[in-house]
């Protein structure tokens, strides 16, 4: 099962995010410990889904998707995606994160 879990196909089949069009993303809102951000501007969206994308397909990011309060304390925050007439995908920010300092700046 484990092997199954770190295949690429059955990452993109498994988690939401690869599965909506790019088009269809309208808002990021980020949730810290230090505060609360939303963002609205198309191009910081896409460095937010693309980073997210990328960490779990190297296997950097631990939650599933629809599992979203295992392992809360073990993340520093939490990011919802709002896409398509108010639907949304949330998954923890894990506490080993590196990116998302730099799209909070």
């Amino acid at each position: 099962m484990n092997l199954i879990a770190k295949d690429e196909g059955y990452k993109r089949i498994n988690y939401d995010i690869f599965n909506i069009d790019d088009n269809q993303f309208e808002k990021v809102m980020i949730s810290l410990d230090k505060g609360f951000i939303e963002i609205e501007d198309k191009d910081k969206i896409k460095v937010v889904v693309d980073s997210l994308r990328n960490d779990i397909l190297c296997n950097n990011y631990k939650f599933k998707d629809d599992v979203i309060f295992d392992g809360e304390e073990q993340a520093k925050g939490r990011i919802e995606i709002i896409y398509g007439k108010g639907r949304y995908v949330s998954y923890l920010i894990d506490k080993n994160n590196k990116w998302i300092e730099k799209i909070v700046k």
